[in-house]
């Protein structure tokens, strides 16, 4: 009886398997339909200053990193990287306490992308927009003990700041 319950499993999973490997591909997006996202953003308010850096780290994904500034301090950093898989689009999102959060990519067009976490905790959803004017639109979604909370920047291409004297390079 249990070699046959066995046997029963054994046929399952193969069944499974075999389903598995015959599922046509999804179709996703191309890695380039994001290229609105990569370079550096930065937002500002008050003393507080958000920076976003997108960059391409292979064919199939991107890297980034978000740090928070609160009077010209390191406040908050976090690691990011979107993975084009064959069956997905995922955003990878380790914080600086080493907590991940996995989102999955739920929605996007030409100058949008939205990607959601199913499990519902702290993180729900991030959606990064770009504007007419060329700004980066990010807004999140979640929950903080229970409570929703949502955050929106309007993230612009950071501009040189002039400190009053000539630049210099110095290589001799």
């Amino acid at each position: 009886m249990i070699k046959r319950a066995a046997a029963v499993l054994l046929l399952a999973a193969l069944g499974g398997l075999t389903a598995c490997a015959s599922t046509p591909e999804a179709d996703l997006p191309e890695i380039q339909e994001f290229s609105f996202m990569l370079g550096n953003w930065s937002s500002g308010r008050g003393d507080v200053e958000v920076r976003i850096e997108f960059y391409m780290k292979s064919e199939h994904r991107m890297a980034g990193t978000t740090q928070i500034f609160s009077d010209d301090q390191l406040a908050y950093f976090e690691e990011a990287r979107i993975a084009f898989n064959p069956l997905d689009v995922r955003l990878h999102v380790v914080r600086r306490d080493g907590a991940p959060r996995m989102l999955t990519l739920a929605e996007h067009g030409e100058d949008f992308a939205v990607f959601e976490n199913n499990r519902g905790d702290g993180l729900q959803r991030i959606e990064y927009r770009k504007a007419t004017d060329g700004a980066l639109d990010v807004t999140i979604q979640g929950l903080t003990e229970g409570r929703p909370f949502q955050r929106r920047w309007e993230m612009q291409r950071p501009t040189f700041r002039d400190r009053g004297g000539p630049l210099t390079i110095g290589i001799k």
